[in-house]
């Protein structure tokens, strides 16, 4: 009885809120009925063991989930298995039609992609596609899912579990509301994650499991950069640029606010040959966010080259000894800097830089700081929101990853990683951070494992 209350109240007075809310912030509709893509129940393959066929459902709250689970989704399709995807969050509405285009051939193997319903609408919709296992990512708890799920005994996943108050505030609701929570199958990144949890989970989670996985978005990057069409371009641009001093520092992801703590910073590399080159990659490229860096790069004595116009060239730049420089560039004008000004460049960008910083620290939030990591360069990133990716942490303990909570900080450690290019320190260093980087591939099929195994049990 009481589940069906909170379903009404959810569905009456919740629902609409939140249908308002979502159509104020994104200016469209955000439809949620579910619909079959295709219509039947898919094809079992031949040669595969009869547990791959298994329909997995796999939600993800936002974009950084479903980077998280796109791996395992490719994975367990490719072992035949079936799967509905769904998002929360319009900002993962591209990533999510980019995923279904990647699977398009196994288009007989995809029960529903789109958004999950409301909360309160859950139990019916589990009841009509019959999942057999249900994964999700980090946070995302709710009553009424974890009640249905229970109900039609359902196991749970959740992939990048550590400890959050969102599992307690749902498992008190499960009780206040008189059902029983589902069986839980915590995948943490780390040790130190995965001992918080198990510490937080005593004698409020019975029959749940907490393991060591890792973190499939290594593998999502890896694989990213491996099958970039981009690296051919990428290549044609760093050529045009070759002549540029080293080390070359790389600001991807970068905000006006970011360059305001890099002031300081900026300086030491005007006149100064030995300082390098820095290649400016903003978080937008939309003509008047582009048009607010390049005046702010101007402000500050350099002379700016878009990397989208190109270079025929060389024609002489004054200011470095033996450096020719070239077309586009004014005749004994401020050091040059490289303004990146097109898209899906920036991660293979990072393999040919001496060391990185992640912008958005010092604005909305830092972004994603694997793709350098890969490439084992030192890099720095703003203090904002750095508690929302577990690599951070990491990469920190690793000594790969500083962050700079000021502009001495920042300077600091400018400073510092100039120094490491072709030092033997600096090349130690890298063989370093090349094997502790390499402990991070792999989460993928350990998730896969874990959903094979869950399927076994269940089907025996």
């Amino acid at each position: 009885m009481r589940l069906r209350i909170y379903r009404w109240v959810h569905r009456l007075f919740f629902e609409p809120i939140a249908e308002a809310v979502a159509f104020q912030k994104w200016g469209s509709d955000r439809s949620r009925e579910l619909a079959r893509v295709p219509e039947g129940p898919g094809t079992v393959c031949l040669g595969q063991e009869p547990h791959f066929n298994s329909h997995v459902w796999f939600h993800a709250a936002s974009v950084g989930e479903l980077e998280s689970l796109w791996t395992v989704i490719e994975a367990w399709i490719e072992k035949g298995g079936r799967v509905s995807v769904s998002i929360f969050s319009k900002s993962a509405e591209k990533s999510l039609a980019k995923l279904k285009t990647a699977l398009a051939q196994r288009s007989s193997q995809i029960v529903y992609f789109g958004y999950s319903p409301w909360e309160g609408r859950w139990g019916d919709f589990l009841k009509r596609y019959s999942p057999d296992v249900f994964v999700t990512a980090k946070y995302e708890a709710w009553p009424e899912l974890w009640l249905s799920l229970a109900h039609q005994e359902v196991p749970l996943v959740i992939v990048g579990a550590k400890k959050r108050s969102s599992y307690r505030f749902a498992q008190r609701m499960c009780g206040l509301l008189g059902g029983q929570i589902p069986r839980i199958h915590f995948l943490s990144v780390s040790s130190a994650d995965a001992d918080a949890l198990a510490d937080a989970l005593k004698d409020r989670f019975e029959a749940a499991s907490v393991r060591v996985i890792g973190e499939p978005r290594w593998d999502r990057v890896s694989r990213r950069l491996e099958n970039s069409p981009g690296n051919s371009e990428v290549a044609k641009i760093v050529k045009d640029y070759e002549l540029l001093p080293k080390p070359w520092g790389v600001l991807g992801s970068a905000w006006i606010e970011d360059l305001q703590v890099w002031k300081d910073s900026l300086r030491e590399f005007l006149g100064k040959e030995a300082s390098g080159t820095l290649w400016v990659v903003p978080h937008r490229i939309d003509p008047s966010y582009l048009a607010q860096v390049e005046r702010f790069l101007g402000e500050q004595g350099f002379e700016i080259s878009r990397s989208s116009l190109g270079f025929g060239g060389f024609e002489g730049f004054k200011g470095f000894k033996g450096f020719k420089g070239f077309k586009g560039f004014k005749q004994g004008a401020g050091k040059p800097v490289v303004l990146i000004d097109q898209m899906g460049f920036l991660a293979e960008l990072y393999s040919y830089a001496d060391w990185a910083y992640v912008g958005g620290g010092f604005g909305k939030g830092v972004h994603s700081t694997i793709e350098p990591a890969l490439q084992a360069i030192p890099i720095a990133v703003g203090p904002a929101r750095i508690e929302s990716f577990s690599e951070i942490s990491q990469l920190k303990e690793a000594g790969i990853l500083s962050v700079v909570n000021n502009a001495q900080e920042l300077k600091t450690w400018v400073s510092r990683v100039r120094g490491l290019r072709n030092t033997e320190g600096g090349d130690a260093l890298r063989v370093k951070w090349r094997e502790e980087i390499s402990k991070k591939l792999g989460a993928t099929q350990g998730v896969v494992s874990v959903i094979e195994e869950i399927v076994r049990v269940k089907r025996k």
